[in-house]
């Protein structure tokens, strides 16, 4: 387990925790995520998988962006919003 401010972040790697520390803000996550080629896969890839393979879908993005939140001390929440027609 690694350790970050008290916190436990288990499966990361020092090197995974410092990039996502080095994105430093919620606009650094985001510039991140918007220079990542789209996944048209049909895959769920963890955050661990995003920065290795360099590409995430929608749903990769948002749990890759969660879990960076995490590491920055921020409380971060995941909703689904589904049209209807």
């Amino acid at each position: 387990m690694n350790s970050a401010g008290g916190r436990q972040f288990q499966g990361l790697t020092p090197r995974e925790l410092r990039t996502l520390r080095g994105l430093k803000t919620p606009a650094g996550i985001q510039r991140f995520l918007d220079e990542l080629p789209y996944n048209l896969s049909f895959t769920a890839r963890s955050p661990q998988k995003v920065l290795h393979d360099r590409t995430a879908s929608c749903l990769e993005g948002g749990i890759f962006a969660a879990a960076a939140l995490r590491v920055l001390g921020f409380r971060p929440l995941i909703f689904d919003l589904e049209a209807e027609q």
